[in-house]
């Protein structure tokens, strides 16, 4: 196709084939021959304004997020297109649509799904460190930093399990400084906890948390459900610093 021309105006036809001027015999064959190339010119400029239209057929709008543009059209046809801006200071996208696999895609070279789901593998936003260790956010990805930081947050999660026989007291001595979080009781109740030897126990119910350092020694007391069966299990559920 021949580069875009210009209005094809009265005075431009007049121009090339010189059709103000005098009717000049021995000028008939080269008018001949300029007329052919106004012809030439005018399919070119026909082929130009049909591609154009046919580009407003798949133009599909300008939308603020993938989202609505997946809302407003949730099925398209090959060749359709779109852009997505988000407003000031962010960048416009275009985005085209992928009738195998009936959604649409951001141009972007390597055809990255716009948005990713839990089965469908594409871009979604990085999770914070906060938003990764508090597991409340879904749609956000995790880095493989952060994915271990969360980890290694749970390794901080223990449990001391005591099964004490005839006893009313019973301590546990704590590796690493941190807190107890809870306990769970079998066999027993009225479950109250102190730190070290003198340390006193609470007057009323148990609160939580517990905090205590590296080496303290946490002192749990207890009444026996049935003081004929002096058994009973005892769970702290402890949280390292």
């Amino acid at each position: 196709m021949a580069d875009p021309i210009g209005p094809v105006t009265d005075a431009y036809i007049d121009g090339i084939i010189k059709a103000s001027d005098t009717y000049d015999p021995n000028l008939s064959l080269t008018q001949g021959i300029q007329l052919r190339a106004l012809i030439k010119l005018l399919r070119d400029r026909l082929e130009q304004e049909v591609a154009g239209a046919a580009a407003q057929v798949h133009y599909k709008g300008t939308y603020i997020s993938a989202t609505a543009l997946s809302a407003a059209n949730p099925t398209a046809n090959p060749g359709d297109y779109a852009f997505v801006d988000p407003g000031a200071g962010e960048d416009a996208r275009l985005y085209i649509w992928d009738e195998d696999n009936v959604v649409w895609i951001l141009s972007s070279g390597t055809g990255d799904i716009a948005q990713a789901t839990e089965t469908n593998a594409g871009i979604m936003a990085i999770a914070t460190i906060s938003q990764a260790l508090a597991g409340t956010d879904n749609a956000s990805a995790m880095t493989a930093l952060k994915t271990l930081s969360v980890i290694l947050d749970q390794k901080k999660n223990v449990n001391y399990q005591i099964a004490p026989v005839s006893l009313n007291e019973v301590s546990v001595l704590m590796l690493n400084a941190g807190s107890v979080n809870g306990i769970t009781i079998s066999g027993a109740n009225g479950a109250k906890l102190k730190i070290g030897l003198t340390g006193s126990y609470p007057t009323g119910t148990q609160t939580f948390p517990l905090s205590y350092a590296a080496g303290d020694r946490v002192f749990v007391s207890f009444s026996y459900t049935d003081p004929n069966n002096a058994t009973c299990n005892l769970i702290l559920t402890c949280r390292d610093n």
